[in-house]
């Protein structure tokens, strides 16, 4: 009896997985209107937009970016944060702002 020989993911779904997956993922984020998101500082206010702060995917305020520079905002926060790594909601509106 001959041995079956071992497929690429590519060869028995069509796509590699990781293709898949991240559609999925995109999908996901572009149907939501509001996310939770961690505060990495206290700068944080009620309805100020929020960049990535870190590795981690930590957000802050976008006023803490440089003068000058380019801001990535992901969205703006439904509230202030009382402690640093505090999770909040925060709508989904992003957009480039130059500070």
């Amino acid at each position: 009896m001959a041995r079956r020989q071992f497929r690429q993911p590519h060869q028995r779904f069509g796509a590699t997985l990781a293709i898949q997956f991240q559609a999925r993922a995109w999908e996901l984020v572009t149907g939501a209107s509001e996310m939770e998101v961690i505060a990495a500082d206290l700068t944080i206010t009620a309805n100020c937009d929020l960049v990535i702060a870190d590795g981690y995917g930590r957000v802050t305020n976008a006023t803490n970016v440089g003068v000058g520079s380019y801001a990535y905002v992901v969205g703006k926060a439904k509230y202030a944060p009382t402690a640093v790594n505090q999770r909040i909601r925060a709508s989904i509106m992003p957009r480039t702002v130059k500070m």
